[in-house]
């Protein structure tokens, strides 16, 4: 993955926007002029980018050739071999820079792949190889963002907060949900260092130049540090950096610009050589705190208490940490809901948080049963303050004990049709696609909501899961080492390493030690997976038929698939609850270590049983195991067997 920055002019954004979704799609990170839209140090902040990119990939065009800013970025990166020129209309590029070969990209209007796009991927990986790398067939200079230049167009909704006085549009910050942005104004923020020292000023700067380089959907224009001016910004973040011996230490807090009070504030320590790392987690964690922030700051919902702001920022920034771990922040939200009735944002949160905890417990729970009511109450009261709220539409999935695949499907589709690109939508969408077997389109939608929602380390996750899932290891394995390095302390980042660990790794049982995941049938597990002879498989399957197991059976059926062991795991469903696990989430069957289970034609039997065949079969929509080349059977067929039998 290569840093980007991408050079074009103001005229052209809209061709601009094309080719920085493509390149964040094939994997890199791009800055481009969304993330700075005015001020009278901005350029600095430019400076910034252009030195931290990998690659200047320039768009050339009948504007961008008359354009200075254009022309010195485009310098910058001629002159440090980081130059990859692309024309967009067949303009010619200006005296200096006809010496590289340009990618004519002057036909593509953002779908598809042609070959000159693929041409530019291959010159970005070329221009970032490694010194000794075997060099692409062309070596041809790259071009970078432009941010706002002479010819300043001000799309409606980028539309930033005046500045009192001044009249000059300041800097804004917009992320994570666009479907919830301020309509009448972007709330502005400033960042600023806390203290004078040279270290928390450098981290102030570093945080503004992270927060401007967040993906397209998420941009952020950024107020700078110098240019606070007379006007107080709506939000303030402050960073303190210390240095001991070999020990960074640095807070970052959250003030309101309206009445000075704190709304959030987090501690952040590594050692030096992880430096960079620690800018990497203080900019995520930060967007984070601005994103709940800014759901009150716009105004947009009403405006909170002094006393209540915290309570929700805080409950709101921890909400995208947890992961089925969310009954203290239930609480707290339902708290706001109460004193601000019509503040949709804590609504949408407390909905999200208690179904996420729902959905960690058994279903046939006392808690569980107590928590489904009040989730049904508290989604009956968010419709009144919006009608077509997703989440309480969403809450539908967990309120029902039992549901079957084409409700569950009905249900996501819905709420996509309400609020399409509403990140827990997709990652709600892409859960009940697994269970369905609909794996690559789930691994879709997941990638789509971290795209909306890039600070949240609980979507990253999902994204993990789905790529596991959809059997692509080493693209998760990439992605896990991208979660690891943003927050390398989160739990739901620990999970997704373990799985990786406990299907694609030699050294399992050490991290299942680490992980405390070590009971009584830990060794009988471990010998049957090393050693699936017929004497340790029946002491695997003594061990598992024993009463007070029960509640490991999804895990015991997933242990048989690992080994392929398909008479076990089907002797397992039909005689032993296995297949009261299955209905349970009927997911286990379609993942990667099940190959075998799913081989044996007795899966479509269960498929009946469990309610799939019905779906696939009036849905049209087909599992992705069907078109296996390896498959024994085919599925229509056999499915039409079982529906016309008695």
């Amino acid at each position: 993955m290569a840093s980007v920055f991408l050079s074009y002019d103001r005229d052209d954004s809209d061709r601009a926007r094309h080719f920085a979704h493509a390149l964040e799609k094939a994997g890199h990170q791009v800055w481009w002029d969304l993330h700075v839209r005015s001020g009278a140090q901005f350029s600095k902040v430019i400076e910034e980018a252009l030195k931290a990119a990998d690659v200047v990939v320039v768009l050339w065009s009948r504007y961008a050739i008359d354009s200075a800013w254009v022309r010195d970025e485009a310098a910058a990166g001629r002159d440090t071999n980081r130059l990859v020129p692309v024309t967009i209309d067949g303009t010619e590029p200006p005296l200096g820079f006809r010496q590289f070969q340009t990618i004519d990209l002057s036909r593509w209007k953002g779908r598809g792949s042609p070959v000159q796009l693929r041409t530019l991927f291959a010159d970005i990986e070329s221009t970032t190889a490694p010194p000794g790398a075997a060099p692409s067939a062309k070596s041809a200079p790259r071009v970078a963002p432009a941010p706002v230049r002479e010819r300043l167009q001000i799309n409606t909704w980028l539309i930033v907060a005046l500045v009192i006085g001044v009249g000059f549009v300041v800097l804004g910050l917009v992320i994570g949900r666009p479907w919830e942005i301020n309509r009448s104004g972007v709330p502005t923020v400033a960042v600023a260092a806390a203290d004078s020292s040279p270290l928390s000023q450098e981290m102030a700067r570093n945080l503004l130049v992270k927060l401007g380089s967040l993906p397209a959907d998420a941009a952020a224009a950024v107020r700078l540090p110098e240019d606070i001016g007379p006007a107080p910004a709506d939000i303030r973040i402050a960073v303190n950096g210390t240095r001991e011996g070999n020990v960074i230490r640095a807070n970052v807090s959250l003030v309101s610009g309206r009445d000075k009070s704190l709304m959030w504030s987090m501690d952040f320590e590594r050692s030096k050589q992880d430096r960079s790392a620690l800018d990497d987690a203080i900019a995520s964690a930060a967007g984070r705190a601005i994103r709940c922030a800014r759901d009150e700051a716009s105004g947009e919902y009403g405006r909170l208490s002094k006393d209540l702001r915290p309570t929700y920022v805080n409950a709101c920034t921890a909400l995208t940490e947890a992961l089925g771990d969310s009954d203290s922040l239930i609480p707290q939200l339902r708290h706001v809901t109460e004193k601000a009735p019509n503040f949709r944002p804590a609504w949408v949160r407390l909905l999200a948080a208690e179904a996420d905890y729902l959905s960690a417990l058994s279903d046939d729970s006392d808690e569980a049963r107590a928590l489904r009511a009040a989730l049904r109450k508290d989604a009956n009261a968010a419709r009144k303050v919006d009608p077509n709220m997703a989440e309480a539409t969403l809450a539908e999935l967990e309120i029902q004990p039992t549901i079957s695949p084409a409700q569950a499907m009905a249900i996501v589709d819905k709420a996509k049709g309400q609020e399409p690109q509403n990140p827990r939508v997709l990652v709600a969408r892409s859960t009940e696609l697994d269970r369905v077997g609909r794996m690559e389109e789930g691994r879709l939608e997941a990638d789509a909501a971290v795209k909306l929602d890039p600070l949240s380390p609980t979507r990253r996750v999902n994204l993990i899961f789905a790529t596991i899932f959809a059997g692509k290891i080493d693209r998760a394995r990439l992605e896990l080492a991208s979660a690891k390095r943003l927050w390398p302390d989160s739990p739901a980042v620990r999970e997704a390493e373990y799985e990786l660990a406990l299907r694609y790794t030699d050294d399992w049982e050490k991290m299942s030690r680490d992980m405390g995941y070590i009971g009584p049938g830990f060794q009988i597990y471990s010998n049957a997976r090393r050693h699936p002879d017929d004497a340790t498989i029946a002491t695997y399957m003594a061990f598992i038929r024993r009463p007070e197991n029960k509640g490991r059976m999804h895990f015991a059926l997933e242990g048989l698939g690992e080994i392929n062991r398909p008479n076990e795991f089907y002797q397992l469903v039909g005689d032993s609850g296995g297949e009261a696990a299955v209905l349970s989430d009927r997911s286990i069957l379609f993942r990667p270590w099940m190959a075998s289970i799913r081989r044996d034609p007795r899966l479509m039997v269960l498929a009946k049983r469990v309610g799939l065949v019905d779906y696939w079969q009036k849905s049209g929509h087909w599992p992705d195991f069907c078109a296996d080349a390896d498959l024994k059977y085919d599925c229509r067929t056999e499915a039409a067997k079982l529906s016309s039998s008695p």
